[in-house]
């Protein structure tokens, strides 16, 4: 083999565990040797015993090929090098056609008579090989897909069916596909190749084995798995063909084995919070362009909200608990980031950091009166060239006694809204009142008018109940209607019912007990991910749509477009 030819064969052979600090002992043979070894054996029709004293050991040989044809790794390189001529010659990875041709070949005498047989129409006493290749458009791309062998007799029409490929091939020891092909058909957004965690040699692992495990807990949550034990659960009720398409290898025994309880909480444990917030929400952004929050459309502008949320359960001994802030857009309910608040701080510090990940231009940020400061406005203002409307209460005192003695009552309601249901019948008035910054304005940055909202609150049985919430705005009022101005400081309520209170009623947030390094960060991170892929799918009632993916768990496959199987009736 030469150095060219080597130099391509080596970029489509898995690489070895011990490589990739997985354990194992460092073998003493190197590849290329076994691989010339076993061409020359092919192309001279020798026996192993006759190997000459250039190559290995025939022994070493002999076991090493016995081995990858045990696990059908012998077939892995060549899928690899088939799809890497085709994608160099402009093709697809896969054929869209192929040939199906049958050839009897002669056999030795060694060759056992349980698989040998006579062909009387050639005439042939060997084996009879069924054979699937591409269409040959050109001499670069027909290559051979399958065969199958059997013995000679066997006719055409009995012939057994070719294997059937998975999505993706199995490897070796962990080397990714995405490495010499990129992201191909059959892999999740979560699969492509970004660093990963830390491990406990101190080496970056961004090996095979993280994203089965990021795959499976994807698809656990998304059937409602709401602790690391039922992700586990779920994984050994998963069937052989969900775990291969999770690209979860086979064992010695053959059979598929999902990871234990333990694995997931160590690997949950030590994941980059960071990173897995920032790939899950450049994922859910890449699934519907409705949640890019820089692309301007019609009124009303796209909306995101700034909220925090508290982990409950995740209180241990002395360890608080954990506190996370995030981004959601207002329809549908996605979570574009999120970021931890440190146990000595609170969320204004986080709110900056947190919107560096953005580049909401042009949209509306909607936050609570924790976040109305004005550096902080003032900076998603003149730099990021959003528009904002702040809640204005005590933490503001000069804009909030500004907002208050301003004369609402020879102001008009602007608009007004109504609506039951749940046991309730709620109205909202809203009044907006210019500011003229020549005649002082608001102490505030950047304030266009200012709002009343008046909302009410009538419960079956109760006292109504009564509220009045100011705010200001750098919408002008060519900008946004107080129809639209209501309903941006609506939407920002409704992240409460349509985000938090999902997380913690259908996925039981603040009853899990999950506490270990990152795991509880990365469990919200697995939530806020399902609940984003079935808001752009359209499902209303999520509680509903887990029950129906938890019994028949390959919807979860066909939800993440990891295969190209249609959804079944009753989701």
């Amino acid at each position: 083999m030469t150095d060219a030819e080597w130099a391509e064969v080596r970029a489509a052979m898995p690489v070895l565990a011990w490589l990739l600090k997985r354990g194992g002992r460092p073998e003493e043979l190197a590849h290329r040797e076994i691989l010339d070894a076993v061409r020359y054996l092919v192309d001279n029709g020798v026996k192993w015993m006759a190997l000459p004293v250039d190559f290995p050991y025939w022994r070493a040989v002999y076991d090493f090929f016995r081995r990858w044809r045990a696990y059908d790794y012998v077939r892995e390189p060549y899928e690899r090098l088939r799809h890497s001529a085709r994608e160099r010659a402009g093709r697809n990875a896969e054929p869209g056609a192929g040939i199906i041709d049958s050839q009897s070949v002669d056999a030795s005498e060694t060759v056992g008579e349980d698989s040998r047989g006579y062909d009387g129409g050639k005439p042939r006493d060997g084996r009879k090989r069924h054979i699937l290749r591409a269409v040959p458009a050109d001499a670069r791309c027909g290559l051979r897909r399958d065969t199958v062998r059997r013995p000679a007799p066997v006719p055409d029409d009995r012939a057994p069916p070719l294997p059937r490929r998975t999505a993706r091939p199995r490897h070796l020891c962990g080397a990714p596909v995405a490495d010499v092909h990129g992201r191909r058909r059959g892999q999740s957004p979560l699969d492509e190749d970004r660093p990963g965690p830390v491990g406990p040699r101190g080496t970056a692992r961004t090996h095979r084995a993280g994203r089965q495990r990021r795959c499976r807990g994807a698809c656990a949550v998304l059937s409602g798995a709401w602790t690391i034990t039922e992700i586990t659960e779920w994984g050994q009720r998963a069937t052989t063909t969900v775990l291969g398409h999770l690209g979860i290898r086979r064992h010695p025994p053959g059979h598929r084995r999902a990871p234990s309880h333990t694995t997931l909480t160590r690997f949950l444990a030590v994941l980059d919070g960071d990173a897995l917030d920032t790939v899950i929400g450049t994922c859910l952004a890449e699934r519907d362009p409705r949640t890019a929050v820089g692309s301007i459309g019609s009124a009303p502008r796209p909306a995101i909200a700034v909220v925090g949320k508290a982990l409950s359960g995740s209180t241990h001994r002395t360890q608080r608990r954990r506190h996370l802030l995030s981004t959601v857009t207002h329809a549908p309910t996605v979570t574009l980031a999120q970021r931890e608040v440190g146990a000595k701080t609170n969320e204004t510090v986080a709110f900056r950091p947190l919107l560096e990940l953005l580049d909401p231009a042009g949209a509306v940020v909607t936050f609570d009166a924790l976040h109305s400061v004005k550096d902080q406005v003032r900076r998603l203002v003149q730099e990021k060239k959003a528009h904002y409307i702040a809640v204005i209460k005590g933490n503001q005192p000069t804009a909030s006694a500004q907002v208050r003695t301003l004369p609402w009552e020879q102001v008009p309601v602007a608009h007004t809204v109504s609506r039951a249901g749940h046991g309730r019948r709620e109205s909202r008035s809203v009044k907006t009142l210019a500011t003229a910054a020549n005649l002082g304005g608001i102490a505030f940055a950047k304030t266009r008018p200012a709002l009343r909202i008046h909302p009410r609150r009538q419960k079956s049985g109760r006292q109504q109940t009564r509220e009045t919430v100011y705010a200001v705005t750098s919408l002008d009022t060519h900008q946004a209607s107080p129809a639209d101005l209501g309903g941006y400081v609506r939407g920002h309520w409704g992240i409460e019912n349509s985000s938090h209170h999902v997380r913690d009623v259908v996925f039981a947030e603040d009853a899990s007990t999950v506490h270990t390094a990152n795991a509880p960060r990365a469990m919200a991170a697995l939530r806020n991910l399902a609940i984003g892929r079935l808001r752009l799918l359209g499902a209303d009632n999520i509680a509903k749509t887990t029950r129906a993916i938890r019994d028949v768990p390959e919807h979860a496959l066909w939800i993440w477009g990891i295969t190209d199987s249609p959804l079944l009736p009753g989701t």
